[in-house]
Protein backbone atom coordinates (compact mmCIF):
# COMPACT_ATOMS: atom_id res chain seq x y z
CA UNK A 1 0.00 0.00 0.00
CA UNK A 2 1.08 3.75 -1.22
CA UNK A 3 2.20 5.88 2.03
CA UNK A 4 0.92 9.64 0.97
CA UNK A 5 0.64 12.09 3.70
CA UNK A 6 1.56 15.95 3.80
CA UNK A 7 5.30 16.31 4.34
CA UNK A 8 6.56 17.38 7.77
CA UNK A 9 8.66 20.35 7.76
CA UNK A 10 12.10 20.09 7.22
CA UNK A 11 13.75 19.96 10.30
CA UNK A 12 17.18 19.14 11.75
CA UNK A 13 17.29 15.23 12.48
CA UNK A 14 19.34 14.88 14.72
CA UNK A 15 17.65 17.50 16.47
CA UNK A 16 14.87 15.98 16.61
CA UNK A 17 16.58 12.75 17.64
CA UNK A 18 17.52 14.02 20.73
CA UNK A 19 20.84 14.76 21.05
CA UNK A 20 23.93 13.29 22.74
CA UNK A 21 22.07 10.00 24.47
CA UNK A 22 20.77 9.13 20.55
CA UNK A 23 23.96 9.03 19.48
CA UNK A 24 25.09 7.02 22.56
CA UNK A 25 22.20 4.75 21.97
CA UNK A 26 23.19 4.36 18.40
CA UNK A 27 26.70 3.73 18.90
CA UNK A 28 26.07 0.98 21.43
CA UNK A 29 23.96 -0.31 18.61
CA UNK A 30 26.49 -0.08 15.94
CA UNK A 31 23.43 1.36 13.54
CA UNK A 32 22.65 4.79 12.27
CA UNK A 33 19.91 6.18 10.80
CA UNK A 34 19.41 8.97 7.93
CA UNK A 35 16.35 11.17 6.27
CA UNK A 36 16.01 12.39 2.87
CA UNK A 37 13.70 14.69 1.45
CA UNK A 38 12.80 15.01 -2.65
CA UNK A 39 13.17 18.62 -2.32
CA UNK A 40 16.56 19.71 -1.28
CA UNK A 41 17.77 15.70 -2.90
CA UNK A 42 19.75 15.75 0.64
CA UNK A 43 20.33 13.38 3.07
CA UNK A 44 20.45 13.90 7.00
CA UNK A 45 22.32 11.17 9.18
CA UNK A 46 21.65 10.65 12.52
CA UNK A 47 25.00 10.14 14.93
CA UNK A 48 26.86 7.08 13.65
CA UNK A 49 26.90 7.47 10.52
CA UNK A 50 30.09 8.49 9.53
CA UNK A 51 31.62 5.81 12.00
CA UNK A 52 29.66 2.92 10.91
CA UNK A 53 29.78 3.89 7.06
CA UNK A 54 33.48 5.63 7.24
CA UNK A 55 32.17 8.16 5.45
CA UNK A 56 28.94 10.73 5.52
CA UNK A 57 26.35 10.61 2.63
CA UNK A 58 24.57 13.55 1.52
CA UNK A 59 22.64 12.03 -1.46
CA UNK A 60 21.00 9.01 -2.13
CA UNK A 61 23.95 8.62 -5.18
CA UNK A 62 26.54 9.32 -2.24
CA UNK A 63 25.20 6.57 -0.36
CA UNK A 64 24.99 3.98 -3.19
CA UNK A 65 28.96 5.00 -3.91
CA UNK A 66 29.61 3.52 -0.06
CA UNK A 67 27.96 0.02 -1.22
CA UNK A 68 30.50 -2.61 -2.27
CA UNK A 69 30.16 -3.24 -6.11
CA UNK A 70 29.18 -6.78 -5.68
CA UNK A 71 25.61 -5.84 -4.10
CA UNK A 72 25.46 -2.32 -5.28
CA UNK A 73 22.60 -3.79 -8.12
CA UNK A 74 20.82 -5.82 -5.49
CA UNK A 75 20.31 -2.59 -3.22
CA UNK A 76 19.41 -0.06 -6.65
CA UNK A 77 16.88 -2.40 -7.51
CA UNK A 78 15.68 -2.86 -4.03
CA UNK A 79 15.53 0.92 -3.35
CA UNK A 80 14.17 2.16 -6.66
CA UNK A 81 11.51 -0.22 -6.13
CA UNK A 82 10.64 1.41 -2.77
CA UNK A 83 10.78 4.70 -4.28
CA UNK A 84 8.45 4.24 -7.35
CA UNK A 85 5.63 2.27 -5.15
CA UNK A 86 5.95 4.69 -1.76
CA UNK A 87 6.73 1.30 0.08
CA UNK A 88 8.91 -0.19 2.72
CA UNK A 89 12.07 -1.90 1.39
CA UNK A 90 14.37 -4.00 3.45
CA UNK A 91 18.53 -4.83 2.15
CA UNK A 92 21.53 -6.82 3.36
CA UNK A 93 25.03 -5.59 1.74
CA UNK A 94 28.28 -5.54 2.46
CA UNK A 95 30.44 -1.99 2.66
CA UNK A 96 32.97 -0.69 0.44
CA UNK A 97 36.07 1.31 1.48
CA UNK A 98 36.12 -0.73 5.07
CA UNK A 99 38.72 -2.88 6.37
CA UNK A 100 37.53 -6.54 5.74
CA UNK A 101 33.99 -7.04 5.20
CA UNK A 102 31.39 -5.49 7.09
CA UNK A 103 27.57 -6.01 6.41
CA UNK A 104 24.97 -3.56 6.86
CA UNK A 105 21.04 -4.45 7.19
CA UNK A 106 19.16 -1.34 6.23
CA UNK A 107 14.85 -1.12 6.71
CA UNK A 108 13.63 1.73 5.58
CA UNK A 109 10.50 3.83 4.53
CA UNK A 110 9.34 5.96 1.13
CA UNK A 111 6.18 8.14 1.71
CA UNK A 112 4.92 9.70 -1.38
CA UNK A 113 3.93 13.19 -2.04
CA UNK A 114 0.40 14.38 -3.34
CA UNK A 115 1.44 13.82 -6.74
CA UNK A 116 2.30 10.74 -6.40
CA UNK A 117 6.21 11.17 -6.52
CA UNK A 118 8.24 9.76 -3.86
CA UNK A 119 8.51 13.11 -1.47
CA UNK A 120 11.10 11.24 1.23
CA UNK A 121 12.58 8.31 2.73
CA UNK A 122 14.16 7.23 6.48
CA UNK A 123 16.17 4.13 7.14
CA UNK A 124 17.32 2.06 9.62
CA UNK A 125 21.45 0.78 8.82
CA UNK A 126 22.58 -1.99 11.33
CA UNK A 127 25.60 -3.47 11.38
CA UNK A 128 25.00 -7.00 11.27
CA UNK A 129 28.42 -8.31 10.72
CA UNK A 130 28.45 -10.52 13.52
CA UNK A 131 25.35 -12.02 12.63
CA UNK A 132 26.19 -12.55 8.92
CA UNK A 133 29.62 -14.40 9.98
CA UNK A 134 27.69 -16.53 12.15
CA UNK A 135 24.91 -17.45 9.74
CA UNK A 136 27.80 -18.23 7.05
CA UNK A 137 29.85 -20.43 10.25
CA UNK A 138 27.09 -22.73 10.72
CA UNK A 139 26.42 -23.27 6.81
CA UNK A 140 30.15 -24.45 6.63
CA UNK A 141 29.70 -26.59 10.16
CA UNK A 142 26.76 -27.96 8.44
CA UNK A 143 28.26 -28.80 5.22
CA UNK A 144 31.92 -30.47 7.35
CA UNK A 145 30.73 -31.42 10.86
CA UNK A 146 33.47 -30.34 12.12
CA UNK A 147 33.61 -26.62 12.69
CA UNK A 148 32.18 -24.92 15.93
CA UNK A 149 29.26 -22.71 15.78
CA UNK A 150 29.46 -19.57 17.24
CA UNK A 151 26.12 -17.08 17.55
CA UNK A 152 26.38 -14.14 16.78
CA UNK A 153 25.14 -11.35 19.58
CA UNK A 154 23.45 -7.97 19.41
CA UNK A 155 24.13 -5.83 22.16
CA UNK A 156 21.88 -2.50 22.55
CA UNK A 157 22.31 -0.05 24.52
CA UNK A 158 19.26 2.61 24.99
CA UNK A 159 17.93 5.35 26.92
CA UNK A 160 14.56 6.33 28.15
CA UNK A 161 14.81 9.23 25.78
CA UNK A 162 14.54 6.74 23.00
CA UNK A 163 11.07 6.36 24.08
CA UNK A 164 10.61 10.53 23.87
CA UNK A 165 11.92 10.52 20.83
CA UNK A 166 10.04 7.77 19.58
CA UNK A 167 6.91 9.18 20.11
CA UNK A 168 7.54 12.09 18.50
CA UNK A 169 8.79 10.71 15.19
CA UNK A 170 6.80 7.29 15.74
CA UNK A 171 6.17 7.00 11.28
CA UNK A 172 10.29 7.47 11.58
CA UNK A 173 11.22 5.35 14.57
CA UNK A 174 8.56 2.86 15.57
CA UNK A 175 9.63 0.73 12.21
CA UNK A 176 13.11 0.56 13.47
CA UNK A 177 11.34 -0.66 17.16
CA UNK A 178 9.40 -3.83 15.57
CA UNK A 179 11.66 -4.76 12.45
CA UNK A 180 14.09 -5.48 15.02
CA UNK A 181 15.47 -9.29 14.94
CA UNK A 182 16.04 -9.54 18.38
CA UNK A 183 14.44 -9.34 21.44
CA UNK A 184 14.03 -5.88 22.81
CA UNK A 185 12.67 -4.69 26.16
CA UNK A 186 12.72 -1.70 28.24
CA UNK A 187 12.42 -1.27 31.66
CA UNK A 188 11.17 1.14 34.08
CA UNK A 189 13.83 1.95 37.21
CA UNK A 190 11.05 -0.72 39.65
CA UNK A 191 11.69 -3.60 36.78
CA UNK A 192 8.21 -2.82 35.37
CA UNK A 193 8.00 -3.30 31.30
CA UNK A 194 7.35 0.27 29.73
CA UNK A 195 8.12 -0.97 25.98
CA UNK A 196 8.80 -4.22 23.95
CA UNK A 197 8.89 -5.39 20.08
CA UNK A 198 6.74 -8.29 18.60
CA UNK A 199 10.42 -10.61 18.58
CA UNK A 200 10.38 -9.71 22.61
CA UNK A 201 6.69 -10.92 22.82
CA UNK A 202 7.08 -13.84 20.87
CA UNK A 203 10.34 -15.18 22.72
CA UNK A 204 8.99 -14.34 26.11
CA UNK A 205 4.61 -14.48 26.04
CA UNK A 206 4.23 -11.58 27.08
CA UNK A 207 0.80 -9.87 27.09
CA UNK A 208 -0.60 -6.39 27.46
CA UNK A 209 -1.25 -7.59 31.17
CA UNK A 210 2.24 -8.83 32.07
CA UNK A 211 3.93 -5.67 31.62
CA UNK A 212 2.97 -4.34 34.42
CA UNK A 213 3.28 -6.50 36.74
CA UNK A 214 6.77 -6.35 39.24
CA UNK A 215 9.75 -7.74 38.02
CA UNK A 216 9.47 -10.94 40.30
CA UNK A 217 5.89 -12.08 39.38
CA UNK A 218 6.81 -12.08 35.57
CA UNK A 219 10.18 -14.35 36.90
CA UNK A 220 8.03 -16.79 38.42
CA UNK A 221 6.40 -18.05 35.10
CA UNK A 222 9.69 -18.46 33.76
CA UNK A 223 13.25 -20.76 35.15
CA UNK A 224 16.07 -18.87 34.20
CA UNK A 225 19.22 -21.26 33.85
CA UNK A 226 22.64 -20.85 32.89
CA UNK A 227 24.56 -23.81 30.26
CA UNK A 228 25.12 -25.94 33.11
CA UNK A 229 21.57 -26.20 33.99
CA UNK A 230 21.47 -24.39 37.10
CA UNK A 231 18.94 -21.81 38.23
CA UNK A 232 20.27 -17.95 37.88
CA UNK A 233 19.62 -16.29 40.76
CA UNK A 234 17.55 -13.18 40.41
CA UNK A 235 20.27 -10.58 41.44
CA UNK A 236 22.13 -12.03 38.30
CA UNK A 237 19.61 -11.69 35.48
CA UNK A 238 21.07 -9.35 33.29
CA UNK A 239 18.29 -6.94 33.27
CA UNK A 240 18.21 -6.95 37.04
CA UNK A 241 22.23 -6.36 37.24
CA UNK A 242 21.44 -3.24 34.53
CA UNK A 243 18.95 -1.64 37.07
CA UNK A 244 21.73 -1.30 39.33
CA UNK A 245 24.04 0.21 36.73
CA UNK A 246 25.53 -2.84 35.39
CA UNK A 247 26.06 -3.86 31.65
CA UNK A 248 26.04 -7.42 30.62
CA UNK A 249 26.33 -8.59 27.10
CA UNK A 250 26.44 -12.11 25.35
CA UNK A 251 24.97 -13.46 28.21
CA UNK A 252 23.81 -17.24 27.75
CA UNK A 253 20.71 -18.71 29.34
CA UNK A 254 18.14 -21.37 28.77
CA UNK A 255 14.24 -19.99 29.45
CA UNK A 256 11.75 -22.77 30.59
CA UNK A 257 8.08 -21.93 30.58
CA UNK A 258 5.59 -23.30 32.66
CA UNK A 259 3.67 -24.23 28.94
CA UNK A 260 7.25 -26.54 28.13
CA UNK A 261 8.38 -24.58 25.96
CA UNK A 262 12.40 -24.27 26.22
CA UNK A 263 14.31 -21.25 24.64
CA UNK A 264 17.99 -20.46 24.27
CA UNK A 265 19.14 -16.93 24.23
CA UNK A 266 21.92 -14.93 24.43
CA UNK A 267 21.10 -11.88 26.53
CA UNK A 268 23.19 -8.36 26.76
CA UNK A 269 21.24 -5.18 28.91
CA UNK A 270 22.45 -2.08 30.02
CA UNK A 271 21.29 0.90 32.12
CA UNK A 272 19.34 3.80 30.92
CA UNK A 273 20.37 7.22 32.49
CA UNK A 274 19.75 10.72 32.73
CA UNK A 275 22.12 13.39 31.83
CA UNK A 276 23.22 13.95 35.53
CA UNK A 277 23.84 9.86 35.54
CA UNK A 278 20.50 8.53 37.57
CA UNK A 279 19.46 5.29 36.74
CA UNK A 280 16.03 5.89 34.90
CA UNK A 281 15.49 2.22 33.30
CA UNK A 282 17.19 -0.81 31.56
CA UNK A 283 17.65 -1.93 27.89
CA UNK A 284 17.76 -5.74 27.56
CA UNK A 285 18.09 -7.58 24.12
CA UNK A 286 17.62 -11.47 23.61
CA UNK A 287 18.68 -13.39 20.60
CA UNK A 288 17.15 -17.00 20.37
CA UNK A 289 19.96 -19.61 19.43
CA UNK A 290 17.62 -22.30 20.14
CA UNK A 291 18.11 -23.55 16.89
CA UNK A 292 21.82 -23.02 16.73
CA UNK A 293 21.99 -24.87 20.14
CA UNK A 294 20.12 -27.85 18.57
CA UNK A 295 22.27 -28.55 15.73
CA UNK A 296 24.77 -28.13 18.00
CA UNK A 297 23.63 -30.92 20.42
CA UNK A 298 23.23 -33.13 16.96
CA UNK A 299 26.02 -32.79 15.86
CA UNK A 300 27.78 -34.64 19.32
CA UNK A 301 24.70 -36.98 19.51
CA UNK A 302 26.37 -37.56 16.06
CA UNK A 303 29.62 -37.69 17.25
CA UNK A 304 29.39 -39.99 20.17
CA UNK A 305 26.98 -42.39 17.80
CA UNK A 306 29.90 -42.50 15.31
CA UNK A 307 32.68 -43.12 18.27
CA UNK A 308 30.52 -45.98 19.91
CA UNK A 309 28.80 -47.55 17.15
CA UNK A 310 32.14 -48.01 14.41
CA UNK A 311 34.42 -48.84 17.41
CA UNK A 312 32.56 -52.38 18.23
CA UNK A 313 32.52 -53.67 14.76
CA UNK A 314 36.21 -52.34 14.41
CA UNK A 315 36.80 -54.54 17.64
CA UNK A 316 35.52 -57.87 16.54
CA UNK A 317 37.62 -57.02 12.84
CA UNK A 318 40.93 -56.79 15.21
CA UNK A 319 40.17 -59.88 17.37
CA UNK A 320 39.03 -62.28 14.73
CA UNK A 321 42.16 -60.91 12.91
CA UNK A 322 44.35 -61.69 16.10
CA UNK A 323 43.05 -65.11 16.21
CA UNK A 324 43.72 -65.57 12.71
CA UNK A 325 47.51 -65.08 13.31
CA UNK A 326 47.55 -68.12 15.69
CA UNK A 327 48.39 -70.93 13.44
CA UNK A 328 47.47 -74.04 15.30
CA UNK A 329 43.85 -73.61 14.22
CA UNK A 330 42.15 -75.38 11.21
CA UNK A 331 40.63 -74.51 8.05
CA UNK A 332 37.26 -74.19 9.89
CA UNK A 333 38.12 -71.84 12.17
CA UNK A 334 40.11 -69.82 9.69
CA UNK A 335 37.04 -69.95 7.80
CA UNK A 336 34.58 -68.78 10.54
CA UNK A 337 36.76 -65.83 11.77
CA UNK A 338 37.39 -64.34 8.07
CA UNK A 339 33.68 -64.48 7.73
CA UNK A 340 33.20 -62.29 11.12
CA UNK A 341 35.83 -60.07 9.75
CA UNK A 342 34.03 -59.75 6.63
CA UNK A 343 30.78 -59.14 7.81
CA UNK A 344 31.78 -56.50 10.36
CA UNK A 345 33.73 -54.73 7.51
CA UNK A 346 30.33 -54.99 5.70
CA UNK A 347 28.65 -53.37 8.97
CA UNK A 348 31.03 -50.38 9.20
CA UNK A 349 31.06 -49.83 5.55
CA UNK A 350 27.34 -49.72 5.36
CA UNK A 351 27.31 -47.30 8.47
CA UNK A 352 29.92 -44.97 6.57
CA UNK A 353 27.69 -45.17 3.41
CA UNK A 354 24.40 -44.33 5.43
CA UNK A 355 26.23 -40.36 6.51
CA UNK A 356 27.65 -39.85 3.36
CA UNK A 357 24.54 -40.01 1.42
CA UNK A 358 22.16 -38.83 4.17
CA UNK A 359 24.61 -35.57 3.91
CA UNK A 360 24.50 -35.76 0.04
CA UNK A 361 20.25 -36.10 0.27
CA UNK A 362 19.90 -33.47 3.12
CA UNK A 363 22.40 -31.06 0.93
CA UNK A 364 20.88 -31.48 -2.30
CA UNK A 365 23.88 -32.66 -4.10
CA UNK A 366 23.19 -36.39 -4.70
CA UNK A 367 22.29 -36.98 -8.54
CA UNK A 368 20.56 -39.99 -9.55
CA UNK A 369 21.16 -42.01 -12.59
CA UNK A 370 17.77 -43.01 -13.64
CA UNK A 371 17.26 -46.04 -16.16
CA UNK A 372 14.36 -48.53 -16.65
CA UNK A 373 15.59 -51.46 -13.67
CA UNK A 374 14.64 -55.08 -13.47
CA UNK A 375 13.35 -54.96 -10.10
CA UNK A 376 12.25 -58.55 -9.57
CA UNK A 377 15.99 -59.50 -11.34
CA UNK A 378 17.94 -57.03 -8.65
CA UNK A 379 15.88 -59.12 -5.56
CA UNK A 380 16.76 -62.24 -7.50
CA UNK A 381 20.83 -61.06 -7.89
CA UNK A 382 20.49 -59.54 -4.12
CA UNK A 383 19.37 -63.24 -2.64
CA UNK A 384 22.13 -64.92 -3.93
CA UNK A 385 25.09 -62.42 -2.77
CA UNK A 386 23.94 -61.31 0.31
CA UNK A 387 26.74 -61.74 2.85
CA UNK A 388 26.74 -63.80 5.84
CA UNK A 389 25.28 -64.27 8.22
CA UNK A 390 22.04 -62.85 6.85
CA UNK A 391 21.19 -65.98 4.95
CA UNK A 392 20.03 -64.99 1.35
CA UNK A 393 18.41 -68.67 1.26
CA UNK A 394 15.49 -67.73 3.70
CA UNK A 395 13.83 -64.83 1.50
CA UNK A 396 11.15 -66.16 -0.77
CA UNK A 397 10.18 -64.13 -4.20
CA UNK A 398 6.70 -63.88 -5.46
CA UNK A 399 6.19 -61.54 -8.86
CA UNK A 400 3.37 -60.71 -10.67
CA UNK A 401 3.09 -61.43 -14.42
CA UNK A 402 4.46 -58.85 -16.31
CA UNK A 403 5.99 -56.43 -14.36
CA UNK A 404 7.23 -53.45 -15.84
CA UNK A 405 10.42 -52.06 -14.59
CA UNK A 406 11.05 -49.22 -12.41
CA UNK A 407 12.57 -46.22 -13.30
CA UNK A 408 15.39 -46.12 -10.60
CA UNK A 409 18.92 -45.88 -9.82
CA UNK A 410 20.49 -49.26 -9.63
CA UNK A 411 22.64 -48.49 -6.82
CA UNK A 412 20.75 -46.45 -4.90
CA UNK A 413 17.66 -48.95 -5.24
CA UNK A 414 20.21 -51.66 -4.23
CA UNK A 415 21.02 -49.47 -1.18
CA UNK A 416 17.72 -49.62 -0.28
CA UNK A 417 16.36 -52.84 -0.80
CA UNK A 418 19.96 -54.35 1.05
CA UNK A 419 18.72 -52.31 4.14
CA UNK A 420 15.26 -53.76 4.69
CA UNK A 421 15.93 -57.49 3.38
CA UNK A 422 19.40 -57.15 6.24
CA UNK A 423 16.44 -55.61 8.65
CA UNK A 424 14.09 -57.99 7.69
CA UNK A 425 16.55 -61.47 8.51
CA UNK A 426 18.40 -59.97 10.77
CA UNK A 427 14.93 -58.96 13.16
CA UNK A 428 13.05 -62.08 12.60
CA UNK A 429 14.12 -65.55 14.22
CA UNK A 430 17.07 -67.39 12.35
CA UNK A 431 15.07 -70.35 10.74
CA UNK A 432 11.61 -67.99 9.94
CA UNK A 433 10.93 -66.78 6.08
CA UNK A 434 11.01 -62.94 4.70
CA UNK A 435 8.46 -62.78 2.11
CA UNK A 436 9.27 -60.42 -1.21
CA UNK A 437 6.19 -59.79 -3.12
CA UNK A 438 6.74 -57.53 -6.46
CA UNK A 439 3.76 -56.46 -8.27
CA UNK A 440 2.06 -53.12 -10.25
CA UNK A 441 -0.58 -50.39 -9.15
CA UNK A 442 -0.98 -47.93 -11.62
CA UNK A 443 1.71 -45.82 -12.58
CA UNK A 444 3.45 -47.55 -10.10
CA UNK A 445 6.16 -50.50 -8.91
CA UNK A 446 4.82 -51.77 -5.38
CA UNK A 447 7.41 -53.94 -3.23
CA UNK A 448 6.69 -55.47 -0.38
CA UNK A 449 9.23 -56.88 2.20
CA UNK A 450 7.67 -59.38 4.94
CA UNK A 451 8.92 -60.77 8.09
CA UNK A 452 7.57 -63.34 10.86
CA UNK A 453 10.00 -61.09 13.63
CA UNK A 454 9.22 -59.59 16.76
CA UNK A 455 7.43 -56.48 15.48
CA UNK A 456 7.39 -52.65 16.04
CA UNK A 457 6.25 -51.01 19.42
CA UNK A 458 3.13 -49.06 18.27
CA UNK A 459 4.52 -46.05 19.33
CA UNK A 460 7.51 -46.64 17.45
CA UNK A 461 6.08 -46.81 14.45
CA UNK A 462 5.72 -43.05 13.80
CA UNK A 463 9.07 -41.85 14.03
CA UNK A 464 11.07 -45.61 12.24
CA UNK A 465 12.08 -43.15 9.84
CA UNK A 466 13.64 -40.06 11.30
CA UNK A 467 16.86 -39.83 11.13
CA UNK A 468 19.13 -41.23 14.39
CA UNK A 469 16.14 -42.92 15.57
CA UNK A 470 16.32 -46.54 17.20
CA UNK A 471 13.70 -48.14 18.42
CA UNK A 472 13.81 -48.68 21.86
CA UNK A 473 11.86 -52.31 21.64
CA UNK A 474 14.60 -53.74 19.98
CA UNK A 475 16.66 -56.26 21.56
CA UNK A 476 19.59 -55.05 19.47
CA UNK A 477 20.56 -51.53 18.95
CA UNK A 478 22.63 -51.20 16.11
CA UNK A 479 24.06 -48.84 13.73
CA UNK A 480 23.69 -45.28 14.31
CA UNK A 481 19.73 -44.99 13.17
CA UNK A 482 20.34 -43.46 9.67
CA UNK A 483 19.50 -46.79 7.95
CA UNK A 484 15.65 -46.20 7.33
CA UNK A 485 16.16 -42.62 7.45
CA UNK A 486 18.49 -42.80 4.16
CA UNK A 487 15.86 -45.54 2.55
CA UNK A 488 13.48 -43.09 2.90
CA UNK A 489 15.39 -40.27 1.64
CA UNK A 490 16.82 -42.40 -1.16
CA UNK A 491 12.89 -43.53 -2.05
CA UNK A 492 11.47 -40.03 -1.99
CA UNK A 493 14.30 -38.41 -4.16
CA UNK A 494 13.25 -41.11 -6.74
CA UNK A 495 9.11 -39.67 -6.63
CA UNK A 496 7.96 -42.83 -4.37
CA UNK A 497 6.87 -43.47 -1.03
CA UNK A 498 7.92 -46.14 2.22
CA UNK A 499 6.04 -47.62 4.57
CA UNK A 500 5.37 -49.77 7.37
CA UNK A 501 2.85 -51.82 9.13
CA UNK A 502 4.03 -54.11 11.92
CA UNK A 503 1.87 -55.98 14.81
CA UNK A 504 3.88 -56.53 18.13
CA UNK A 505 5.21 -60.37 17.83
CA UNK A 506 3.87 -61.63 14.26
CA UNK A 507 6.03 -59.25 12.01
CA UNK A 508 6.27 -56.30 9.86
CA UNK A 509 5.57 -55.22 6.30
CA UNK A 510 7.58 -52.73 4.66
CA UNK A 511 5.85 -51.28 1.46
CA UNK A 512 8.17 -49.48 -1.49
CA UNK A 513 6.53 -47.63 -4.50
CA UNK A 514 8.24 -46.46 -7.07
CA UNK A 515 7.36 -45.01 -10.46
CA UNK A 516 7.11 -47.29 -13.65
CA UNK A 517 9.85 -46.89 -16.12
CA UNK A 518 9.62 -47.40 -19.89
CA UNK A 519 10.32 -51.10 -20.84
CA UNK A 520 13.19 -52.74 -21.31
CA UNK A 521 12.78 -54.53 -24.30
Amino acid sequence: MRSQEPLEPDEDLCARAGGRWLADAFGVAKACAWYWEAASGRIESAPGSATLFEGAPSTLDDLEELVHEGDRALRKSVLSRALERGDSWVCTFRLARVRGVRWIEERGQVWLGADGRPARAAALALDVTARKQAEQSLETQLRSESRERHAAEVAVGMSEAVLRALSRSEAFLESIFTSMEDGLVLYRPDGSISRMNPRARQMLGYGEAEQDEPIHVRLARVRTLDVEGQPVPLERLPMVAALRGETTRGVPLVLRFVDGRNVWATAGAAPIRASDGTIVGAVLTLSDVTRLHELQEQREDLARMISHDLRTPLGVILAQAKLLGRRSEGADSVRTRSEAIVANAQRMAAMLNDLVESALLESGKLRLELAPLDVVGMVRDLRARLPAPFGGERIRLEAAQGIPPALADSNRLERVLVNLLTNALKYSAPASEVLVRVGADGGHLVLEIEDRGQGIAPEDLPHLFERYFRALGSSRLEGMGLGLYTARMLVEAHGGTIGVTSVPGQGSVFRVRLPVGPSCA
